[in-house]
């Protein structure tokens, strides 16, 4: 998936990655001179292919409002301006995990349970 997640205007990536033993959620940011990729997640592969199981996607958050609910209640209780793309980490049967870039790293939230 590409976006600009840093605000810095140019397209970033962020990827799946499958190495012999784990798996990995990835950002490339688009620096000069060298891109810089930071791991934001890693697991260990399951079984004897190297593809990322089906249950496991990114998604894009555009820049914007985004509304997060009150896990105890499930009404809106929270409401968070995301001031560049984010991505989201979704796993099937698991909590989704938003990363947004802010003051120089990304930030983790929960965005879906």
């Amino acid at each position: 998936m590409r976006a600009d997640f840093d605000g810095d205007g140019h397209e970033d990536a962020a990827l799946l990655q499958c190495s012999s033993t784990e798996h990995r959620f990835v950002v490339v940011l688009d620096r000069a001179p060298d891109p810089l990729c930071i791991e934001l997640s890693r697991w260990k592969r399951e079984g004897k292919d190297n593809r990322v199981r089906l249950g496991v996607y990114l998604q894009r958050l555009p820049a914007g409002a985004i509304d997060l609910p009150n896990w105890d209640t499930g009404e809106v209780d929270t409401t968070i301006i995301l001031a560049h793309d984010a991505v989201e980490f979704v796993t099937f049967g698991k909590a989704a995990d938003a990363y947004f870039w802010s003051d120089g790293r990304f930030q983790e939230m929960v965005t879906m349970d």
